[in-house]
């Protein structure tokens, strides 16, 4: 099945684009003024019962790079579950891209072996970061 990417992405060039859902946000600040698209996943490209994230930001300069959001009240899991799954199924429409992946939450893990240990499995299953914060995050384009 063909992703409708047109009729979920929103293009321009503001210099702050801001997402939020379960007392969580994440700002992209685009100081630079470049292009951004703003893709809307869960409900518009992505839908049905299938693992996706909520977000994701395109932009090709200063290099192509792809931020994937999934903004998450407590379960940690669920939501890089639901990044990787979004990855595997925009794998063909992301080639080329530095793709970076936030699990934004309202709790978060002491940094330790374990969160540690996530990422890198994350980054070898996927060849893509997997960033966890808490509440309110700032992305820099």
């Amino acid at each position: 099945m063909k992703l409708e990417f047109d009729k979920c992405t929103v293009k321009a060039s503001h210099k702050k684009f801001k997402v939020e859902e379960n007392k969580c946000s994440a700002t992209i600040d685009n100081e630079s003024g470049v292009e951004i698209k703003k893709v809307k996943i869960d409900g518009c490209l992505i839908t049905g019962h299938e693992e996706r994230c909520d977000w994701m930001f395109l932009h090709e300069e200063p290099e192509k790079h792809a931020h994937l959001i999934e903004l998450k009240g407590k379960k940690i899991d669920k939501a890089v579950s639901q990044l990787k799954s979004t990855l595997g199924k925009l794998s063909q429409d992301l080639e080329g891209y530095k793709k970076t992946c936030y699990a934004i939450t309202t709790t978060y893990p002491k940094h330790g072996p374990s969160t540690l240990q996530r990422k890198k499995e994350f980054k070898e299953k996927t060849r893509a970061l997997l960033e966890i914060k808490n509440i309110k995050f700032t992305i820099k384009v």
